[in-house]
């Protein structure tokens, strides 16, 4: 590319008392202009992350030109990558970007978030595109898989619970309370690809004095606390409990061949029975 400038003058075969005729001289320039070349990249298609990972910095492109020819003809160009189309922005709490000096992908996902999001990259310079150039590579797609991780459910009960001697079969409704599988996404009405519904179960992991009873405490999936003790029987029991999901046992979210990830039962808890 560049200029050139001519000089032309135009000379007939005849003359004037010898003195050969010519027009003026004319001037003209020759410009050869730039034609912007495509910038290239190459780019993983996937990237597979864990729910609550916090933020991503991966290498995923790398072989980054401005003229799609890696001769550096264009590096007086300013690049930047675009993503055209995420059909999945509510997946994440920081959307994702490409630096178009590394090729590093950064995002953050949204707070107890998981699925896949389907999205379209491309790589556009400023050279624009006069004269038949191009400033826009073509299109290239990229997955970006949040796999679910089981959120420990959670529960509260009372300190203490106190029936008098001989009272028969005990029902106490409400004895654990506040009781949730964990996040929204873990508890919904209607299960679905990024929406399981989880059931639970009270386990009781330790026990005192389990002589006191006829019949053993129970607690129900809805907090409800069932026992009977002996009809002459005094005394405490101490108990120790958890709540327990059945995430490990059920396929959910965009992997359904991915191992099991997190905590499917809760931190325990003790009362006491007398």
């Amino acid at each position: 590319t560049g200029s050139v400038d001519f000089v032309v003058s135009l000379v007939d075969a005849g003359s004037l008392d010898g003195i050969p005729q010519s027009a003026a001289n004319m001037t003209f320039t020759l410009e050869v202009v730039p034609i912007n070349k495509v910038p290239t990249f190459v780019m993983l298609p996937k990237i597979t992350v864990i729910e609550d990972a916090g933020a991503n910095a991966s290498v995923m492109v790398e072989n980054i030109t401005k003229d799609g020819l890696l001769e550096g003809t264009e590096d007086y160009q300013a690049i930047t990558f675009r993503f055209v189309s995420n059909d999945n922005p509510s997946l994440f709490s920081v959307q994702p970007t490409i630096s178009s000096t590394d090729g590093v992908l950064n995002f953050t996902t949204a707070p107890d978030a998981f699925g896949r999001a389907l999205c379209e990259v491309v790589l556009q310079d400023d050279g624009g595109s006069l004269y038949g150039g191009s400033d826009t590579s073509p299109r290239q797609a990229l997955e970006i898989v949040v796999l679910p991780e089981d959120d420990s459910p959670v529960f509260d009960v009372l300190d203490s619970f106190t029936v008098n001697e001989g009272t028969g079969r005990q029902v106490k409704v409400r004895f654990a309370f506040d009781i949730s599988p964990g996040p929204s996404n873990e508890k919904c009405a209607v299960p679905g690809e990024s929406c399981q519904s989880q059931q639970l179960t009270f386990v009781i992991d330790q026990m005192t004095n389990p002589l006191l009873f006829a019949e053993v405490p129970f607690i129900g999936d809805t907090g409800t606390l069932f026992f009977e003790a002996h009809a002459d029987a005094v005394g405490t029991s101490t108990i120790t409990l958890r709540l327990k999901d059945d995430a490990r046992g059920i396929t959910f979210g965009p992997d359904p061949n991915a191992p099991f990830l997190g905590s499917d039962l809760s931190v325990r808890k003790t009362t006491q029975v007398t």
